[in-house]
């Protein structure tokens, strides 16, 4: 997380100037203090930078460098300073204000996806504040399935979902929750339970979560969908396959065979397609990494089906697809085999996956 921290005042300097020293031992940190308060003699860092400028012309020249902020003053100010860039809780950045006396730390904005609940805990703890966390989940001692979201790399599929199913554990609310993942420290407390939900679909809730790669239909009225990014494609293609036709192969493979687009976690081929323009495009597109490997990887793969004498007589490998996912996949299963499209194959491999719940 690349941090910047701010402060407009002498005391509010000497702050960030101490908090600097504290989290640049763990994670890139910039300071900004303002020029009519900075030390007249400052340690020579090149993180360390004097402003002169209003905070709002700083904040309009910074702000898309920067995961998290840490501002050394007022509330108030900081809030006006930031409105005008606030747009969605999956994209905010985390900011966290601290008074310069470093007595408070509150968690203002994306406590969750942001890391700002986290950021704040940790400077308190470093700073010797009080943090200030006021997320409802948070003060109750209850699942934020936005946090879950985050720390076991699972994409959010539909977040529009997630204050329904927040709002019902608030309340006191049974929420389903249906996995095929296994879930480490699932609990349940005082004002929630949760209601496993089997593969005959019993126990489903008003209010349910999913944790799945698996395409499903809906449950009860709000469905959360949480993907967990647990799947390698395994791809073969014709020299200067189109990136159209590939991407029109791929949503339908997908779409036919039941799996999430957003479990995607890499794309994986032979070395004699890293350079293949229409793949590449493909990677770009999905933002997934593109694995190659040698022939010589690829043909000691074992557990593999659908090889072709006539891809081996190209390649020197009996199987790209399917071989190539499996040695992407980190010791992981084929779960859907070589795929035929014209002039491209499919494969899909599944990563070993498990939920921890904290």
């Amino acid at each position: 997380m690349k941090t910047a921290v701010i402060a407009l005042t002498k005391n509010g300097c000497k702050t960030a100037l101490l908090l600097h020293r504290e989290l640049e031992k763990e994670s890139e940190v910039s300071v900004f203090l303002k020029d009519t308060a900075a030390p007249i003699s400052l340690e020579k860092n090149k993180n360390i930078h004097v402003f002169p400028q209003k905070l709002k012309d700083l904040i309009a020249t910074i702000y898309a460098e920067f995961d998290a902020y840490i501002m050394v003053m007022a509330t108030g100010i900081v809030f006006r300073t930031f409105a005008p860039y606030i747009e969605h809780k999956t994209i905010d950045p985390a900011i966290v204000v601290m008074d310069e006396k470093a007595q408070f730390c509150i968690s203002l904005l994306s406590g969750h996806l942001g890391g700002a609940n986290a950021l704040a805990q940790q400077v308190a703890t470093m700073m010797g504040a009080t943090p200030v966390i006021t997320t409802a989940t948070d003060v109750n001692g209850l699942i934020a399935f936005d946090n879950v979201a985050k720390a076991n790399d699972c994409a959010i599929e539909n977040i529009d979902a997630l204050p329904h199913i927040s709002g019902a554990m608030v309340n006191g609310e049974t929420v389903g929750l249906k996995s095929d993942i296994p879930i480490e420290n699932l609990r349940s407390g005082d004002t929630q339970t949760f209601f496993l939900i089997n593969e005959h679909g019993d126990n489903i809730c008003k209010n349910n979560v999913i944790i799945s790669n698996s395409l499903s239909g809906p449950l009860g009225e709000h469905t959360l969908y949480l993907r967990p990014r647990n799947l390698v494609l395994g791809v073969g293609c014709r020299k200067n396959t189109p990136f159209e036709q590939l991407n029109d192969a791929l949503l339908d493979f997908l779409r036919v065979k039941g799996y999430s687009l957003l479990s995607l976690r890499a794309m994986a081929s032979i070395d004699l397609k890293k350079n293949e323009k229409g793949l590449l495009e493909l990677a770009q597109t999905y933002r997934l990494p593109f694995l190659t490997f040698t022939n010589e990887e690829l043909k000691h793969v074992g557990n593999v089906t659908g090889t072709s004498a006539f891809v081996e007589k190209v390649t020197g490998t009996p199987s790209v697809s399917q071989a190539a996912a499996l040695t992407a996949s980190n010791g992981g299963k084929t779960i859907v085999e070589k795929t035929i499209y014209p002039g491209i194959t499919f494969s899909l491999a599944e990563e070993p996956f498990t939920i921890t719940i904290s």
